[in-house]
């Protein structure tokens, strides 16, 4: 099991600390419902427990957030195919 370390994260006090269910959700801009949903599928991003509470340290939720961040696709090409496959349909 990994042991939690606090680090030193800068001068600013937001940047320090860690956060309960619902700060973690706003904090990553879904509900508390997905979160227990991601926690029920091992998906959740990393997380302690203190006694029944949760709590999720806020640079291991942007490290999360870092590593989950995927590239998007444009969503123009497919409009283009369909509509070439409808006009040689007709």
């Amino acid at each position: 099991m990994e042991v939690y370390k606090q680090q030193s994260l800068g001068t600013n006090p937001d940047d320090a600390g860690s956060l309960d269910e619902k700060g973690a959700a706003a904090f990553l801009g879904c509900g508390s419902r997905k979160i227990l949903e991601m926690r029920k599928s091992g998906t959740a991003p990393p997380h302690y427990r203190v006694g029944n509470r949760l709590r999720y340290p806020k640079h291991l939720l942007v490290q999360w957030m870092e590593r989950a961040v995927v590239g998007s696709v444009p969503v123009w090409p497919r409009r283009k195919a369909e509509e070439q496959a409808e006009g040689s349909v007709a």
